[in-house]
């Protein structure tokens, strides 16, 4: 039978800090909160980027047989009574047969995607170059395809979306 941890108060939780290894290097601890079975607070160590250090809420679960991980925001800005609820709501939505990291990633994808369609032609031309600049051979092929796209083709498209341009083939035959 697995340990039950014992629930802690608002209190007990700010008080939880990082350890230290055998070594004296400072490591990011999992404290288990109780409540809700899963339910830890990951705390980081200081770093040059983050000099207080970082907590967060990480809620583990097993999902079709695998162990999976849920981020469930960062403490205090996800207290330990919303994190408490958050994880109890994961954990229903489970049981009745959802996967809340399944649906979490399809929801990021369609974001990503809907984000992609209000980009410029002349932002996208941008990493256009960016990314056939490690195709080409030479520095002047990347110069010229620069200089063709901003100074023949930005300044008619630049200012289009990419999801309002089509392809429309139109040819004449002239003589």
């Amino acid at each position: 039978m697995p340990r039950v941890a014992k629930p802690l108060s608002d209190v007990h939780v700010r008080k939880l800090s990082f350890s230290v290894t055998a070594a004296g290097k400072p490591k990011a601890a999992l404290h288990p909160v109780g409540g809700v079975a899963g339910l830890r607070l990951q705390v980081s160590p200081p770093s040059a980027s983050n000099p207080k250090g970082a907590r967060s809420w990480i809620y583990k679960i097993t999902i079709g047989g695998k162990r999976k991980e849920m981020g469930l925001g960062s403490y205090p800005g996800v207290s330990l009574k919303d994190a408490r609820e958050l994880a109890r709501l994961k954990y229903e939505s489970i049981k009745s047969g959802l996967d809340p990291v399944a649906e979490q990633r399809a929801k990021k994808a369609a974001l990503v995607a809907e984000q992609a369609q209000h980009i410029t032609f002349a932002e996208y031309s941008k990493r256009f170059i960016n990314k056939q600049a490690k195709e080409y051979k030479t520095p002047e092929q990347v110069r010229r395809l620069t200089h063709q796209l901003t100074e023949y083709v930005n300044p008619h498209m630049g200012h289009l979306f990419i999801k309002d341009i089509s392809v429309k083939f139109r040819y004449t035959f002239r003589f």
